[in-house]
């Protein structure tokens, strides 16, 4: 089941929605969450004696947000964001009155019958709407980073905690400073594959054949999870000079899943030097290095072009409403204008 806002992103074309070249030094996660311009406004918090209609907004969050988090990062049985979210949101009065400026856009942008079949004169409200749907996917998201901060002593947390925090880097290609965690002693390499030999294929016990095998099938599947999270938070301390190995095993381990597609993307937009149109690749000051023409038509750096090119429209297919929920639609986005050029 799709659960998309009904008037978030996928109506806008996100390659012409930079509003100046972004780089690596200057790059904020706001730079990524606006849309032609439009900045998060100054929202004050809430009064006290002002009270919300809940209900309303936790049919939203409940229904637009919660489960796209958990699904991003991958929260598992846990559902944290579907468990204690909503209760972190209302919480704090600052967040929920920017939640309900969100509620607000959305109802300002139904009543005014706007025209949205369009995408290159995108109607400033739509902008205006996009930029603050995907400003709440990042701070709802970062409600698990600010609990790790308050030192909840909560491994599972400290877990995802971090998944959020390598996600920033890659879209802002600010490295992590990483801190020592129980992690760091917990964690195991996985031992090796074995590697394939020639058996009859009827005969090998599956899931579906052999349900005792149930168990150590999703036990391998949480490890494989673990894993590529592990590669990707070691990745987002140097987010702009990201390893081969880690993208071998990566690509390996992104196995057809969704939020594991979108992420490698991003990390591959943001290590990987954007091509001029005449096919040399830039330079880190967006210049072409003519120089090294013969070395860079080489067959590895065009299989990296190549694979650049997919990630690209992998982005852009997920960002222009092909996603399955609103926060890996806006996810999708915020990585397609955090790597784009004027």
């Amino acid at each position: 089941m799709e659960n998309h806002s009904p008037y978030g992103s996928s109506h806008i074309n996100h390659r012409s929605t930079c509003f100046r070249k972004m780089s690596a030094s200057v790059r904020t996660i706001e730079d990524v969450c606006a849309i032609n311009g439009h900045r998060g406004r100054e929202v004050p918090a809430l009064r006290h004696d002002l009270v919300p209609n809940f209900s309303e907004i936790q049919k939203v969050y409940d229904t637009f947000f919660a489960p796209g988090l958990d699904c991003l990062i991958e929260s598992g049985p846990s559902r944290w964001f579907g468990t204690k979210g909503f209760h972190l949101l209302t919480s704090d009065r600052s967040l929920l009155a920017q939640f309900m400026l969100y509620l607000t856009l959305i109802s300002n942008t139904i009543n005014g019958d706007l025209n949205m079949s369009g995408t290159i004169s995108m109607p400033a409200q739509q902008a205006e709407l996009a930029s603050q749907e995907a400003r709440m996917v990042w701070v709802l998201l970062n409600l698990i980073v600010r609990q790790a901060q308050e030192g909840i002593n909560d491994e599972d947390v400290d877990k995802l905690a971090r998944r959020v925090k390598a996600l920033e880097a890659l879209l802002t290609s600010e490295p992590v400073v990483r801190t020592g965690s129980m992690s760091d002693f917990l964690y195991q390499d996985p031992e090796p594959e074995p590697s394939p030999m020639d058996i009859d294929v009827s005969q090998v016990p599956t899931v579906a054949n052999n349900p005792l095998l149930e168990k150590p099938f999703n036990k391998q599947l949480v490890a494989r999870m673990e894993e590529f999270w592990h590669l990707v938070e070691r990745a987002s301390e140097q987010p702009t000079k990201i390893s081969t190995e880690i993208f071998d095993r990566l690509r390996q381990l992104r196995d057809g899943i969704e939020q594991r597609d979108i992420v490698y993307s991003i990390m591959l937009l943001g290590a990987s030097p954007k091509p001029r149109n005449d096919g040399r690749p830039q330079t880190s000051s967006g210049h072409s290095n003519s120089g090294r023409h013969e070395a860079d038509v080489s067959p590895s750096r065009l299989a990296r072009e190549q694979e650049r090119r997919q990630a690209e429209r992998l982005l852009e297919s997920e960002a222009r409403g092909r996603a399955t929920n609103t926060v890996l639609q806006n996810i999708a986005g915020m990585g397609l204008r955090a790597f784009c050029n004027e």
